[in-house]
């Protein structure tokens, strides 16, 4: 068919050019067939995001520090409310409810030292009067007196008090057997060393005495009795309640 005329030589040409493009496109598409059924699924269209092949290493995760908890506050001791003034020969003391002594003052301690710790027990200032002449100051809560001296007396103490009531405030006043003033004279007779009746003033009164200490004085005594301070106790009569309590007095022997 090589040898036909012109028409047929472009025709065979023609054709053996046409049956070469038919094989090229045959194998192309092969080819393309074979690629796409080993290659990798196609990405999905939904939007999920497909994870990598190769992860990154996770993380070791890094312990926070343990927060050092708040330390409580260790809480400030409150002080004891003083309850009652116990008046003894041997000294005065501020007592709480328990019956403990938060202060104690011997009759020749600084005066003035105790003077603060009363009007801190009473919660208030006193009224004051001096005496220049006697060398004394007095300080007055209610029914309740301190009398400081300017310096020690002969009778071993720096201060004296005298109670004529039964408290002041909420603080309670009483001896160290439990007297009080406003109690009955046959209170005071079971726990007196002794007793006395003064009928030379403008009333008859009879004094109790209680809880006598021995004291180191300078003075001398006749008859060598020891000296002594106690605490007195009056009770006027005809009444047979007890009026004033007072402390420290004074028995040299004399």
């Amino acid at each position: 068919m090589c040898g036909l005329p012109d028409v047929a030589t472009w025709s065979c040409g023609t054709i053996g050019g046409m049956i070469k493009f038919g094989l090229a496109v045959f194998v192309g598409l092969s080819l393309a067939g074979c690629a796409t059924a080993t290659g990798p699924s196609a990405v999905p269209t939904t939007g999920a995001s497909t994870p990598s092949a190769t992860q990154a290493p996770t993380a070791t995760p890094t312990a926070s520090p343990t927060a050092s908890p708040t330390p409580t506050p260790t809480p400030t001791p409150t002080e004891a409310a003083i309850t009652a003034l116990v008046i003894s020969a041997a000294d005065i003391e501020l007592i709480d409810a328990d019956g403990s002594a938060i202060d104690e003052f011997a009759y020749n301690d600084d005066a003035d030292t105790v003077r603060e710790a009363l009007t801190s027990a009473f919660g208030s200032e006193p009224e004051m009067s001096t005496d220049s002449d006697g060398g004394t100051t007095d300080y007055y809560w209610e029914d309740f007196s301190f009398r400081a001296y300017d310096s020690a007396t002969g009778a071993n103490r720096t201060f004296y008090v005298v109670a004529e009531g039964a408290s002041v405030g909420d603080i309670a006043i009483e001896t160290a057997d439990g007297i009080a003033v406003g109690d009955a004279e046959a209170d005071v007779e079971t726990v007196a060393f002794d007793n006395h009746t003064d009928d030379g003033g403008s009333e008859t009164i009879e004094f109790y005495s209680l809880d006598k200490t021995e004291v180191d004085v300078t003075e001398s005594t006749d008859g060598g009795d020891p000296a002594i301070n106690f605490v007195r106790v009056w009770v006027p009569k005809p009444g047979t309640e007890i009026t004033r309590i007072d402390a420290p007095i004074a028995n040299y022997g004399e």
